[in-house]
This record gives structure tokens, sequence and C-alpha cells, in this order.
């Protein structure tokens, strides 16, 4: 559909594909508030793409200090699998695929209440930003002459 209306539209610049190894080329992957309703992880996902991004900017991640969890997230009308990252394990999975980390934040006015396992509360969100490293003789532009 996104194919069909971006022609429509006479809009060229944009691609759709429904194979997640052809999504590369972004200089920029984001991603606020969504990773965690993904069954599979962002590394996974980023190491099949034949160009992955320099950037990744996740914000609005739940993740604890300790070890990964699965819990349900209350949609209203229906519940989802919902996903609590090991902010370590994250971080050594996107550096083992040629990331690192430059900075990080705090969501502090977000939270994740456990029902029947208040010890598994996530009192606050994450936010990171990773830069990929560059090839030898690269400069990170894909404006390379």
């Amino acid at each position: 559909q996104g194919r069909k209306i971006a022609a429509e539209q006479g809009r060229p610049a944009l691609s759709f594909t429904i194979d997640p190894g052809e999504a590369g080329g972004a200089d920029i992957f984001m991603a606020a508030g969504s990773l965690q309703f993904e069954p599979v992880e962002i590394a996974d996902r980023l190491k099949v793409l034949k160009q992955p991004p320099r950037h990744l900017l996740i914000n609005k991640l739940p993740a604890v200090e300790g070890e990964e969890f699965f819990t349900l997230h209350n949609l209203g009308q229906a519940l989802s699998p919902y996903r609590i990252y090991s902010r370590p394990a994250l971080v050594r999975s996107l550096e083992a695929i040629g990331y690192r980390l430059v900075d990080s934040w705090r969501n502090a006015d977000l939270g994740c209440y456990i029902p029947f396992h208040p010890e598994k509360t996530v009192r606050e969100y994450l936010g990171m930003y990773f830069e990929r490293e560059q090839a030898p003789g690269t400069n990170g532009s894909r404006l390379e002459k």
C-alpha cells in the first residue's frame, strides 16, 4: 500500500519493503517506546542489514540492570507481550555488531509496575544513543566521492 501511495503522489524517494534485510541504508534508526513490543532483538535486526545505520537513537525503553524478562502490557482492550530489556546485555549485543554507546539518559516520568511481582517494577525507562564504528577509509557519510 505504501508503494502505491508513494507512486500516486509522485514521491520516488520513499521506499518500502517487507524484507528486513532490505531495510538498510538509513543514517539514523530511531525507536521510541516500540522495541519492547518487538519479538526480535534490535541487534539481530540490524546485523542482517547490508548497510546498517550509523546512528541509533533509542528512547522510552524499559530496562533493568539485571536479567531481561517478559511480562504482559495491558493495552485496555488487549494484552501484549512486553520485553523488559537488560541494559548491560543490550549494550553488549550492540557493541558486538560494531556500535558504541555515546550517551544515555533516564526517562523518570515513565515506569512499569508489574502486578504480583513488585520486585520486577521498572521505576524509569531509558534512552540511549549509539554510533557505529566506521570501517577504515570511510568518513561515515553516504555522500563519499
